[in-house]
């Protein structure tokens, strides 16, 4: 898959890059922590039915309909802990290196991450 115009970050997402730290809030009001280890571009493989069987990307296989993940940046992350009780707690556990990475390998949509509820902390 290759993209013939860049990728753009929506308006309503926070725009980041590898290496920053992301607060989101969480649904019952606490604050979650997440690096970005990397900013991506997925495509879905399918079997081709042979022996042995080989992966296709999706998107060779298509006509007319557009192929799943199509145009949309994924963020490769790290999930960071503890979760915090407000956004400066968070903000201080980052300043001071306070944080465990407790799972690494999360792909997540962009879309996931909106301004109204995610804030981006660059690497110092």
């Amino acid at each position: 898959m290759s993209f013939n115009q860049p990728l753009t970050f929506p308006p309503e997402c926070i725009e980041c890059a590898a290496g920053d730290h992301l607060i989101g809030r969480m649904a019952e009001g606490r604050w979650q922590v997440y690096r970005v280890d990397d900013i991506l571009a997925v495509q879905r493989l399918v079997p081709d039915g042979g022996s042995p069987p080989r992966l296709i990307a999706e998107a060779d296989l298509l006509d007319s309909l557009k192929p799943a993940y199509f145009a949309e940046a994924q963020l490769l992350l790290s999930l960071c802990g503890p979760t915090f009780n407000d956004e400066n707690a968070a903000r201080q556990a980052i300043e001071h290196r306070a944080l465990t990475i407790q799972v690494e390998g999360l792909l997540r949509p962009l879309h996931n991450f909106l301004k109204a509820d995610c804030r981006v902390v660059p690497p110092r």
